[in-house]
């Protein structure tokens, strides 16, 4: 009897053990498979689901303004003006200008020059197009842009969008046009894109943790495409005499990129700065300004 009661009790304690280690294997497995999906969808659909972003920009703060996008016929444009100044600057583009948009603010502010904002956030197209249906909203802010322009005296316009390889000699006709209505304009280079962000790539988190995450990558892990077109894009407008301004340099030395670590990490998603990664930029902008102001 005693031999019988003893290896039932074994039986029961070796159950009992067997479901310890099937629930604590599903504590651990099932979060670990939610962050990961997490993971993969905030990399993946970054900018395209709202509350993704909201996510993200509570961590990492945003260098956009707020209410300044001029992609709506209701918008009106952000005006930062100061009492006194003879000098104006406009500022237009794509995110690309958005994302620069409180780094030029505080600059401009810094010198006393008045400053328009009108960017188009999602219209990298900006500068092409301008009768194409297609991109009637881009050809409805930049005929807007110029409509201003008739009636602000504006010395300097300062342009910055993402560049596509297809739309390089077309954005450059884009500029040539522009030059008939402004008489000094700045063209903003592109800044560095990394990879597309998931999991596997190194890329931006839902929760904010990106075990992954590398700060550091070599040129040859970053986004070729959009590298390749930032520097044909760059070389054209040299040639054309256009002023520029590279901020490359601010985050990539000669073999590498750096994104920054958490929490102080200078890029938002692949190629969008976070609030920190903008200030890196602006002692630049207020060298620039200081000649206008």
């Amino acid at each position: 009897m005693r031999l019988l009661e003893t290896g039932l009790r074994k039986k029961a304690t070796n159950l009992s053990l067997g479901k310890q280690v099937y629930f604590g294997s599903a504590i651990t497995v099932i979060p670990l498979i939610i962050c990961l999906l997490a993971n993969f969808i905030s990399g993946n659909y970054y900018l395209r689901n709202e509350r993704v972003v909201d996510a993200q920009t509570r961590l990492y703060p945003a260098s956009f303004l707020p209410d300044c996008n001029f992609n709506d016929s209701k918008s009106s444009i952000c005006e930062y003006l100061t009492p006194g100044s003879t000098s104006t600057m406009m500022l237009i583009g794509d995110s690309h200008a958005g994302h620069l948009s409180m780094a030029i603010k505080d600059s401009a502010a810094k010198h006393g020059i008045n400053l328009l904002i009108a960017p188009h956030i999602g219209c990298s197209k900006i500068l092409i197009n301008w009768d194409s249906e297609r991109e009637k909203d881009c050809a409805l802010s930049i005929e807007r842009v110029l409509e201003i322009s008739k009636n602000r005296q504006v010395d300097l316009l300062i342009v910055s969008i993402y560049i596509h390889k297809s739309d390089i000699f077309k954005s450059l006709e884009g500029l040539k046009r522009l030059q008939e209505h402004f008489p000094k304009i700045l063209v903003i280079d592109q800044t560095p894109v990394f990879p597309e962000g998931n999991w596997l790539t190194q890329g931006p988190t839902l929760f904010g943790f990106d075990f992954k995450a590398k700060s550091r990558l070599h040129l040859s892990e970053m986004n070729q495409e959009a590298l390749s077109a930032g520097r044909s894009f760059h070389k054209q407008i040299k040639l054309l005499n256009f002023e520029t301004v590279d901020l490359t340099g601010l985050y990539c030395g000669i073999d590498f990129c750096e994104r920054g670590t958490f929490p102080k990490e200078y890029f938002l998603d692949t190629d969008h700065l976070t609030l920190k990664g903008a200030e890196m930029a602006r002692p630049i902008f207020e060298k620039l300004f200081s000649q206008i102001g």
